[in-house]
């Protein structure tokens, strides 16, 4: 967003009682875990090309969730989650 657009997004907000919250801190560490057993769980139980294919969808599933859940007034940590679903399969 460029600088006006972005001052106009907090103007309505604040006008509106600010209706975006944060979840809950516990929530970002159970999404990070999750997402981070998703590949090397999948992995195991269908194969590397199971595994790719859980990364792939679960990467896709966090980014619509993510996306919905701000439709909805929360904000979820976007790229935490994400960094777990990427290191997950090298902890393997």
């Amino acid at each position: 967003m460029s600088g006006p657009e972005l001052q106009a997004n907090a103007i309505w907000t604040a006008l509106h009682d600010f209706p975006l919250r944060s979840a809950a801190g516990w929530l970002s560490i159970l999404l990070i875990l999750a997402l981070a057993l998703l590949a090397p769980a999948a992995t195991a139980r269908f194969g590397t090309l199971g595994g790719l294919w859980a990364l792939l969808l679960g990467g896709a599933a966090w980014s619509l969730s993510a996306q919905l859940a701000f439709d909805a007034g929360t904000v979820l940590d976007y790229s935490d989650p994400l960094l777990g679903l990427a290191v997950g399969p090298s902890a393997r």
